[in-house]
């Protein structure tokens, strides 16, 4: 399957995982946070950096974007509410939203 249709793929069957890296405070070594992660599934489309270069190659970056956020924020709701989630999104959501 080439990388387009494999991205049209994670897209139709949201195949976007998320994954929790703990946010430390320095003073305290308390999590106070944590930073979402997202993952493709198995394959050459994996890694973020892969599946948002091939997604902005053919135009799926808004599209990408949306099904990471949404997939954390279908996790986010199960943690305390205390706790703060980061999440990294490029410029062009900001500009488009």
């Amino acid at each position: 399957m080439d990388e387009k249709m494999a991205l049209k793929s994670i897209l139709a069957k949201r195949l976007i995982t998320t994954v929790f890296q703990p946010v430390i405070h320095i003073a305290t070594e308390r999590v106070v946070g944590y930073e979402a992660l997202s993952r493709g599934p198995d394959g050459p489309l994996q890694y973020p950096y892969k599946f948002l270069t091939v997604a902005a190659r053919y135009g799926y970056s808004l599209e990408i974007e949306q099904l990471c956020l949404k997939r954390a924020k279908e996790l986010i709701s199960t943690m305390p509410a205390e706790l703060k989630v980061f999440v990294n999104l490029s410029p062009t959501r900001w500009k488009k939203n």
